[in-house]
């Protein structure tokens, strides 16, 4: 309903719900400006913020990719704009993501590396009643602003249940077998750049960064529209 009616009236704040003006996109000054960006101090390797010097993430699960970066946090106003990016019908929000995303690639050498860019792919019956998937339109977005090729690579042939409210163990239980190479693809030596809406646990990416180094990757990066707390 919300799309038809931003068609007609001044569309709404994604984070507060006020109106916006016509220089304004998606979030409002103050919104925007209360956006959590990826802080400095945090893991060289998963993104995560240190605690006490120590990474939460990498304490307690092997990173099978060599790097994961994202260029907000998942909360507030950019929580809210990916809920509605990936369940309000939104898909052109992802153009947005992909923006910010390619800045993070701009400072980022090792991501600038990267051979092919490939998104976390959804299953088909998923995409099908989402009539989308937001990991796909973002990484083509990104694929063309920073220069680097665009394929998928992997597909989900399991249809799992959703992982927003699995624990860690959960997640890594329902994801069990549940992504293959698409067929012809090969990425033996490839440097490939994992995309995907939120790195939350982990679990997602690292699933298929296993399953590209055992197909003879030489490295998985990920890059995320926003990192879970």
């Amino acid at each position: 309903m919300r799309p038809l009616v931003d068609l007609v009236l001044p569309p709404l704040c994604f984070g507060c719900g006020a109106r916006l003006s016509a220089s304004q996109k998606y979030l409002c000054a103050q919104c925007l400006a209360a956006i959590q960006k990826q802080d400095e101090d945090i893991c060289d390797v998963c993104g995560s913020s240190l605690s006490g010097g120590h990474c939460p993430f990498c304490l307690d699960t092997e990173a099978l990719f060599w790097l994961a970066r994202a260029p907000y946090m998942y909360l507030g106003g950019i929580r809210n704009l990916i809920h509605s990016f990936k369940y309000e019908s939104y898909p052109m929000i992802g153009k947005w993501f992909a923006h910010a995303m390619a800045d993070v690639i701009d400072s980022e050498p090792s991501f600038q590396d990267c051979d092919v860019i490939t998104p976390v792919p959804l299953h088909f019956v998923r995409k099908r009643e989402r009539g989308y998937n937001q990991s796909e339109i973002i990484a083509r977005e990104l694929s063309k602003l920073v220069g680097i090729d665009y394929a998928v690579l992997c597909k989900r042939h399991r249809h799992t249940k959703s992982q927003t409210h699995l624990n860690k163990q959960e997640r890594e239980h329902n994801l069990d077998r549940a992504f293959s190479l698409c067929r012809g693809k090969d990425v033996a030596n490839a440097k490939v750049l994992l995309i995907d809406d939120v790195f939350t646990t982990g679990t997602t990416v690292n699933k298929i960064s296993e399953l590209f180094l055992e197909n003879g990757a030489s490295s998985v990066s990920v890059l995320t529209a926003a990192r879970a707390v």
